[in-house]
């Protein structure tokens, strides 16, 4: 099975393709990302890890271009090897082009990225922590 992981925790949704990631298995990962959004209370993130990915197909930037434009998906972050980046130049520079998608070369910084958009951040503060503000102040 070319995605080799799938999972959802705490509004964060990964996924690690391996081998050829093509249009059938872009398609299941979008429907996934999409019914995990639909049924979570708040807006989600998505990371999907290509490091271990040899080709991708070229529809894959339509098919996450469409899901991330689903209203209770914040931001998505896929993750590649600098080999990788030099392989599929013309897919990835399709992904650039789209809104809320970012592409790393480290698992960390995608991560770092995801949460940024889950938790912006207000002066010194989450978003989080001034709505807990807000609430002990009230």
């Amino acid at each position: 099975m070319p995605i080799n992981t799938m999972n959802f925790k705490d509004g964060v949704f990964y996924a690690e393709p391996v081998g050829y990631f093509d249009n059938v298995d872009g398609r299941m990962w979008a429907n996934a990302l999409k019914n995990y959004a639909t049924k979570h209370p708040a807006p989600i993130v998505a990371i999907v890890d290509i490091h271990h990915v040899d080709r991708m197909c070229s529809t894959l930037a339509k098919i996450l271009s469409t899901i991330s434009q689903h209203e209770n998906v914040l931001a998505i972050a896929i993750t590649t090897g600098e080999t990788m980046s030099s392989r599929h130049d013309r897919i990835l520079q399709k992904l650039t082009d789209i809104s809320n998608l970012r592409v790393f070369t480290r698992l960390s910084d995608a991560e770092h990225y995801v949460m940024s958009q889950m938790n912006p951040m207000f002066g010194a503060y989450t978003s989080q922590s001034v709505m807990v503000y807000q609430f002990a102040s009230v």
